[in-house]
């Protein structure tokens, strides 16, 4: 079983994920961040762990005391950020881990395709951030929020995700301001009705053999969710304020790595479904 960087039951991301991110941006993060290499590397795995499972809290020193700097001073929270931004913008403008090509691939969509008609899964997913801002405030979720939008292939890879959005821009605007032009249909639930080559169920009531349509389409459609819950199983999502304190823009870095290293989790066991049906349980 491949190691993982967690605690308390959370995935975390697998020891060779991190290997795989590492070996790609080592040089580059070396040149940017003009960290000691030896450090570099520590600092690097220690955002990763950060985000999974240590907290902002008094007990900090005393979590850290393990790691010592080159004064033998203990690694205090100030050094930490001092190091943890650098690298996480890095990252940011360069991690690369979706999958666009995939949703051509008929092994993602060949069945799905003939049953709906569709070759991706669209859905939007909240972030809470401690921001009052009322543009970020969402009165469904009850919350100040950031707002993106994944999709996936009938096998659950990833292959876009949006910028962050303000927690009151509808899931139809975002899908309008994101799409790229691409002639095929995209399947979404009743939030994108209306929008350019978005296949939905309809709102109202409907005779039955549209309902059992309606059906069929979610079987399809609930795989964006698990992958969306696939995706929040991640310890950065429990805790907004350890990291949304630091600025907006450091909390969709955040969403964005996590959403590449998870990426390269499913890419590597081939997707998340095989054939065609609802989620087994």
């Amino acid at each position: 079983m491949s190691q993982h960087y967690g605690v308390r039951g959370s995935t975390g991301f697998r020891a060779d994920t991190l290997a795989i991110v590492w070996n790609k941006h080592a040089a580059g993060l070396s040149a940017r961040t003009k960290i000691n290499p030896r450090l570099l590397i520590l600092h690097f795995f220690m955002v990763f762990v950060y985000m999974e499972h240590l907290p902002i809290s008094s007990s900090w020193s005393g979590q850290m005391a393990f790691m010592k700097h080159g004064n033998r001073k203990k690694y205090s929270k100030a050094r930490f950020w001092k190091h943890a931004r650098p690298i996480v913008a890095y990252l940011s403008e360069h991690i690369d881990e979706l999958e666009l090509t995939a949703r051509d691939d008929p092994y993602n969509h060949g069945t799905g395709e003939m049953a709906v008609g569709a070759k991706e899964i669209v859905d939007t997913f909240p972030v809470k951030i401690l921001s009052r801002d009322v543009k970020h405030q969402n009165p469904k979720y009850g919350a100040f929020v950031l707002k993106f939008q994944v999709m996936c292939t009938f096998t659950g890879r990833i292959t876009r995700l949006s910028q962050a959005n303000g927690g009151r821009v509808g899931d139809a605007r975002i899908f309008d301001l994101e799409h790229d032009g691409t002639d095929h249909i995209i399947l979404g639930d009743k939030a994108y009705i209306g929008s350019y080559m978005c296949l939905t169920a309809k709102k109202g009531r409907q005779p039955y053999h549209q309902r059992l349509r309606h059906k069929h389409m979610n079987k399809f459609r609930v795989r964006i969710e698990h992958t969306i819950g696939f995706i929040k199983q991640h310890g950065v999502f429990r805790r907004p304020k350890d990291w949304s304190r630091a600025s907006l823009s450091f909390a969709a870095s955040l969403v964005k790595i996590v959403t590449h290293c998870k990426s390269i989790e499913i890419k590597d066991r081939g997707g998340r479904y095989h054939g065609i049906g609802p989620w087994p349980h």
